[in-house]
């Protein structure tokens, strides 16, 4: 087991953060009240902390850590922890674990055991070699970019649907980005922070639902770059296509109105298709049922 030091993220050589394909194994946000103690654990998975509100103090192998307002920390697997909440009006807090490298390895339904109890070390995530062998705790540069992006993965995990969940993969990755890149990068990691920008403002652009009529290519050429070029950095950095992104917003769009008791018809318009038979064919693809099949289930749900 490597001990970890604490390291700023703004300091030392980023470029293996052009390397990293993270996975979210668990997602999970909420409020603890003054004085609360999290006793002692280990986890089986890294974990991202990220303080919005208040103050707590995480104690990560004997070493304590002061996490304020807008500031993260990265708990390393299998390291003894504890969390005490030290403000007087509570804390919120959002937590995540994930893998630094996507892998298929089934885990146990938890991410923790509390202490005395070990982790069989079958059981541990640990992290890659190239992955700095410290403890990662910093301040958040831009609050409001990083509570759009884990507001964002919020609302795409608790879908529990294979596709949002993919979503989520690519957004996570920007999140760490975000993070724990410094500000100045080595020319070739600087290269990677420039497809970053460019699949977040495809991503801006496609999350406003335009008429199917309205070509997609089209619309990203606006961006000034080909549609291809666009195409294959769009899908490096979030693992899907801009088209199929563009449709999956379509129809979370179109849940919304069948959800609220609107006409097939009506949601498909509202969503951008105005082709029905289109619309329905995606709907499937996507979701497994037609849109008719979900508003009914829908209602019966609802009754």
């Amino acid at each position: 087991m490597r001990m970890r030091s604490q390291v700023n993220p703004s300091e030392g050589d980023p470029r293996w953060l052009s390397i990293i394909s993270p996975q979210l194994r668990i997602f999970w946000h909420g409020r603890n009240p003054a004085k609360w103690v999290e006793p002692a654990r280990r986890l089986y998975d890294h974990e991202l902390v990220v303080v919005t509100e208040g103050t707590c103090r995480i104690t990560v192998a004997g070493r304590p850590y002061c996490c304020e307002a807008n500031t993260f920390l990265v708990v390393p697997p299998d390291i003894l922890h504890e969390t005490q909440c030290v403000s007087g009006h509570g804390m919120h807090r959002y937590c995540l674990h994930f893998d630094w490298i996507h892998s298929d390895v089934k885990l146990p339904p938890g991410f923790c055991v509390f202490h005395p109890a070990r982790i069989p070390r079958h059981l541990l995530r640990l992290a890659p070699s190239f992955i700095p062998p410290a403890v990662l705790h910093g301040t958040v540069r831009d609050a409001s970019e990083t509570t759009q992006l884990l507001t964002r993965i919020r609302d795409l995990w608790q879908k529990q649907d294979p596709v949002r969940h993919l979503l989520c993969r690519g957004l996570l990755l920007q999140l760490l980005l975000e993070l724990l890149a410094p500000a100045g990068l080595p020319p070739e990691a600087a290269g990677e922070t420039a497809d970053l920008r460019l699949a977040q403002r495809v991503r801006h652009l496609l999350q406003v639902p335009f008429p199917q009529t309205k070509s997609i290519q089209a619309e990203i050429e606006t961006l000034g770059y080909s549609y291809a070029h666009v195409c294959r950095i769009f899908k490096r950095v979030y693992g899907v296509r801009p088209l199929f992104y563009a449709n999956v917003m379509r129809v979370e769009k179109a849940k919304v109105v069948l959800k609220e008791g609107g006409a097939v018809e009506k949601a498909a318009r509202q969503a951008g298709f105005n082709d029905p038979g289109y619309f329905t064919r995606v709907f499937h693809k996507l979701t497994g049922m037609t849109p008719r099949v979900f508003a009914a289930r829908v209602a019966r749900h609802q009754a």
